[in-house]
Formats: C-alpha cells, structure tokens, sequence
C-alpha cells in the first residue's frame, strides 16, 4: 500500500470512493519526503483495478493492474517535467487535456497525475481550468505538490486539498529502524529532514552525516584560525548550500538553547564544541547571525556566486564571534 504515516489519508480517500464522493479533481499538499507521489500513485492503481482489495488497495493482478505496472494503461497518464527541475509546458498539459476528453477504454476510471503540479508554468496552469471546470465522467485528476501557494488560486479552489503532515517522531524512528538505520542516525537523519522519513532516507543513502561531520570540522577550524576561509569556500562550493545553510540555522539555535536551558541535543564532538562557543558568541550575537543566516538562505534562489557566498557566511561567523569576545573581555 503506501506509507504507515500515510494510513489516516488513505482511509478517507477509499472512504470516498466507496461513498461515490471521490472530487474529479485532488490536491495532495505538503513537504517534500512524505510520500505524496506514492499515494497519487496508490490512489491510481486502485481507480483502474477491476478488482479492488478489501482495503481499497489495488490487487496487483488483474489486467489493469499489470497495465499500470508497466506503464501502459491506456486510462492512465502521469505527466512531469520532461527534465529534473524544467517546467511543465503548456503542450504537456493540452496534451492531458486531448486524453482526459478522450473516452475510458476500460470500465474503471480516467486518471491522471501532475506531479509536482507548482512545475506547471503559467499558461500550463490556465489550461487546466476548463477540464477542472468541465470534468469528463468516471475521470480524476491528482495534482502532487510541495508549493500549493504558487499554484493559481483558480487551480487551488477546483480541487479538494489533502494535506500530507510529517509523522510523530516516534512512528518516524520506528520506520527508519525497519530500514536498518541505527535509533541515534535515525533521530539525527528526521532533524536534518524535518522529520520527513523518505528524506531522512534518502539523506542516509548519501551519507549526509558523514557530510555534515566534515563540513562542521573544517567550518570550526576556520573559525579557530587553523584553516583559509577562501579554500573551504572552494571546497564546497559545488555542494548542497541550502543544507549547509540549515545545518549552520541548526547549530545557532542549538547554542541558542543551551545559553537559555543548558540543554543541547547535539552529540559528540558536536555538542562540545558548540556548547563552549555559544558563551563566547552571546544571545543577541546568535539571534543577529540567525538572521543573517535566513537572508542568505532566501538569496538562494538567486543566480548566486556560490563560492563568494560561503566566504561571506564564514565573515558573518567571524564577526559575531569577534564582536562577542569583545563584549565578554
């Protein structure tokens, strides 16, 4: 079926089904990591099966099931951008349009999926209106997206939200565990992810820890002077810069915390160190760099020197450090 976090959604989404109340058109909304796709895709599978389980779920074998297995139902269409994060065009979406006015060749349903739907640029989402408006009989729409906000209200108000919440931190350890992480890589992995296990997945999978464990040596050693902020900067340059900025958000609060409460959630290496500089940085010299830190992270939509931005976050560091230790002497 689909995610354990993902059961209560499920359950009204067949509850509907069954009661005939399915909308034509469906908004799955919510962060990235959460298994929206998967449940468009679950949702999909089971309006073309020809014999449902109990559960609603789609029974894998019948002939509609191997069609959407292979890819070939002739009821079904999934529409993406036609390359990792392009847009899709308005001749992608006319295109649906032509297929969901076509009539079923089966006696299930027409379903398609626009995923992730805020790609739509904006001629594409205008053509969508009318089959919103107009929806062909026995025909379902299901738009997955992360960004609800830039779709066009007239888009947000033809279908019925579902919004996807991250799970309690609990059922997301117990998940992770399933998948063989360790109970400490699991909790640290959900707070790098924003408690999204998928991400949390996906992040274990490309060793982010490790990851993060070097980037947070060599970024104290500069602070330390025992290394150049221009060849860090060079280093990691071509890296994740929206990770590296939450990790930095990630330790300013975590010092932040411990000057209020004496508290850190940090471990190892980590915590020591933080816990010895945040004295030295001060409260409102860690609130100050926080919002630095915010203002750098929203340029990075921008068309950014990335080399020059980490040199300019290391300065920012460095000066709130200078600037505590001044007040501190």
């Amino acid at each position: 079926m689909t995610y354990p976090w993902l059961s209560e959604q499920w359950a009204r989404l067949v509850e509907r089904l069954r009661a005939d109340r399915l909308p034509h058109g469906l908004m799955l909304a919510g962060p990235g990591g959460l298994g929206k796709g998967a449940l468009a895709q679950a949702l999909a599978s089971s309006l073309l099966c020809e014999t449902p389980n109990d559960d609603g779920t789609a029974c894998g074998s019948c002939h509609g099931c191997r069609m959407f297995a292979a890819g070939t139902h002739p009821d079904y269409q999934h529409v993406t951008p036609e390359e990792p994060g392009a847009q899709i065009k308005v001749d992608q979406v006319r295109e649906l349009i032509r297929f969901m006015a076509l009539s079923r060749q089966y006696e299930r349903y027409k379903v398609a999926i626009i995923e992730p739907a805020e790609a739509m640029n904006p001629n594409a989402a205008n053509s969508l209106l009318k089959t919103l408006e107009e929806p062909a009989s026995q025909s379902v729409l299901i738009l997955v997206t992360s960004q609800p906000s830039v779709l066009p209200a007239t888009i947000r108000s033809r279908c019925q939200r579902i919004d996807i919440r991250a799970p309690r931190s609990d059922a997301g350890l117990a998940w992770l565990a399933d998948q063989g992480l360790g109970e400490s890589d699991a909790a640290a992995l959900l707070k790098q992810a924003n408690q999204a296990p998928l991400l949390a997945l996906q992040l274990a999978e490309e060793g982010a820890l490790e990851t993060q464990a070097d980037f947070f040596g060599q970024f104290m050693d500069v602070l330390r002077g025992r290394g150049s902020a221009p060849a860090m900067a060079e280093k990691w340059r071509s890296g994740n810069l929206e990770r590296m900025l939450a990790w930095q958000i990630e330790w300013v609060d975590e010092m932040t915390r411990f000057l209020a409460t004496g508290e850190m959630t940090a471990a190892g290496e980590t915590a020591t160190v933080l816990s010895r500089l945040a004295p030295l940085m001060g409260t409102q010299g860690l609130f100050d760099l926080r919002d630095q830190l915010i203002q750098y992270r929203r340029m990075l939509t921008g068309n950014l020197n990335a080399q020059m931005m980490l040199e300019d976050i290391l300065q920012a560091w460095s000066q709130t450090l200078d600037l505590g230790k001044r007040k501190t002497a």
